[in-house]
């Protein structure tokens, strides 16, 4: 399996597999499964939009497309600066994007016009996770090396931000809806909660024999799953517990 996504309701698993060169549609619920077979280059990642009907993903070739899942077909290749991508990731509302690229830029898109926003050039390597918040205002993003995982602010051209702790490459960042707190998860085995604000980290999560490569977080918030070369992780959140800490 090479990527998963799910959708923000949590009623659907997206999941995009080499081997066969298939994206398969689940519906947890009743164990339904549909599969889809694109006609064009490897994906390397993949991505909801809010409404749950499309998706975004990267091919081959660094290009960003937009595919329309209940017709079966690419909707929209977004325009802007030519520059290959390797990672993605939508707002809660569809209404922005943001890509990483492999020479380490951070580029913010806005899927209604599929103009690029902003580019942040702060990486030294491929950049190998982003996640733009609800109001597409701030953009995490993490890159192929013993970096710190980075804050952006849309309105400004520079990193705001920096959260360091992981030992090694960071493979996964995400927000929570409301962009208070963050989590990341990468080759040293441990997730991490963060206070968005402070850059403080709240929690280290340790149960990974092996490194993380993804993390999905529950609609109600109540869960968090880690996917880690050694499988999957199911963590129960205690948010009053995270509000202690903060208080420290």
């Amino acid at each position: 399996m090479s990527d998963v996504a799910l959708s923000g309701d949590g009623r659907l698993i997206l999941c995009y597999g080499t081997k066969p060169h298939v994206l398969t549609r689940w519906w947890p619920a009743d164990g339904e499964r549909r599969q889809l077979k694109p006609a064009w280059n490897i994906m390397r990642s993949v991505t909801f939009t809010g409404d749950g009907r499309h998706v975004l993903f990267v091919d081959g070739e660094g290009g960003i497309h937009r595919w329309d899942l209940d017709h079966d077909q690419r909707a929209e290749l977004t325009t802007g600066p030519a520059r290959g991508v390797d990672a993605i990731s939508a707002s809660a509302d569809g209404r922005f994007a943001a890509a990483g690229g492999y020479n380490g830029a951070v580029l913010l898109w806005d899927l209604s016009t599929g103009q690029c926003l902003r580019t942040w050039d702060g990486h030294s390597r491929p950049v190998l996770s982003t996640c733009v918040s609800a109001d597409g205002r701030m953009v995490l993003s993490s890159c192929m090396e013993d970096e710190p995982v980075r804050l952006w602010d849309a309105g400004q051209g520079s990193c705001v931000r920096e959260f360091t702790g992981h030992e090694g490459w960071v493979s996964t960042v995400c927000f929570t809806p409301d962009a208070r707190f963050a989590f990341t998860a990468g080759h040293d085995r441990t997730v991490r909660l963060w206070e968005v604000a402070t850059g403080r980290c709240l929690h280290i999560l340790e149960a990974h024999q092996e490194r993380i490569r993804n993390l999905e977080l529950s609609a109600d918030l109540r869960n968090l799953v880690s996917a880690g070369d050694d499988g999957l992780r199911l963590w129960e959140l205690d948010w009053e517990l995270a509000v202690d800490e903060r208080a420290r």
